[in-house]
């Protein structure tokens, strides 16, 4: 049996439980060593952890691994893009002095801690993990957590509700299907705002992305180019185009006084696309929702 001393992943964290749910604290003999416990209080925002280039703050360039995560990594891009969006993200990550790293998710009561060496072996930049994104380890251990998170609920030992249980893994990808609902719900509680299926209507679209601009939201939209191409004029020139795959990429700004949108795509964030509404609407729009924070 494990113990204390020797466990690599920490997970801690809960601060009800129902009939169903194990008592806390307890232990979780996996080949993961995960430790669960009441929920952390503590809040992130100055708290640094240099030597893993922990910060609070998404400052780098992230990029949507081999994942099917798409969606959550758009999420994470478009909270990112707004300083309330920020704002959540220091106050979840918390740099312990002890050299472990917490990602409280407020909206569950649920929040989870690792050690620099778990980081580390999940890191791709290391080139030890091809299912996190790579680029900035704020954003890494914030998909590790919800990779843990899945696996609890899973497993019955978190309790959420229908709409954020069904989570499924695939080839040892924990982040199988993961969404940026659940990424925005596990860390304020909010639920999402506004959701349209195969968008076909101009006056919706134009009504949600009026409405989703109106105060800081998390948007994201997703395109079925699955044995074809999408693809939009873009402002100032050029064409953004994508083949062959059904995806999922984060609405970082909505101009309505000019009616555009700048978006991104989750596989490299530091690149942005802005195009007219109508260019944009060209594209067939399978999806779009927003959760206002």
């Amino acid at each position: 049996m494990d113990t204390l001393a020797n466990l690599n992943f920490i997970s801690v964290n809960k601060k009800k439980s129902s009939k169903k749910v194990k008592t806390f604290p307890f232990y979780r003999d996996d080949t993961e060593n995960v430790k669960i416990d009441k929920a952390v209080t503590t809040k992130g925002g100055t708290s640094t952890n240099e030597a893993l280039g922990i910060n609070g703050v998404i400052d780098t360039r992230i990029g949507q691994d081999y994942s099917s995560n798409c969606d959550m990594v758009s999420g994470i891009i478009s909270l990112n893009s707004s300083e309330e969006g920020r704002q959540i993200i220091r106050d979840a990550i918390i740099a312990n002095d002890d050299g472990t790293v917490t990602v409280n998710f407020a909206g569950i009561d649920v929040s989870y801690t690792f050690t620099a060496d778990y980081i580390k072996a999940h890191d791709p930049d290391n080139g030890q993990e091809k299912f996190y994104t790579h680029g900035d380890n704020d954003a890494l251990v914030l998909e590790l957590a919800v990779a843990e998170l899945r696996t609890d609920i899973g497993n019955g030992n978190v309790k959420v509700p229908q709409r954020y249980s069904d989570h499924k893994s695939s080839g040892g990808d924990k982040l199988y299907g993961a969404d940026s609902d659940d990424l925005i719900y596990f860390l304020t509680g909010k639920e999402r705002t506004d959701n349209e299926i195969v968008v076909s209507d101009k006056k919706r679209l134009e009504e949600m992305l009026t409405n989703a601009a109106a105060s800081p939201s998390v948007i994201t939209f997703g395109l079925y180019a699955t044995g074809g191409t999408k693809s939009c004029k873009l402002d100032g020139g050029g064409t953004f185009s994508i083949s062959n795959t059904q995806h999922a990429l984060a609405i970082t700004s909505i101009d309505v006084a000019n009616k555009k949108v700048t978006f991104v795509n989750p596989w490299n964030s530091n690149k942005t696309y802005t195009a007219t509404w109508d260019d944009f609407f060209a594209m067939d729009i399978t999806q779009l929702k927003y959760t206002k924070l």
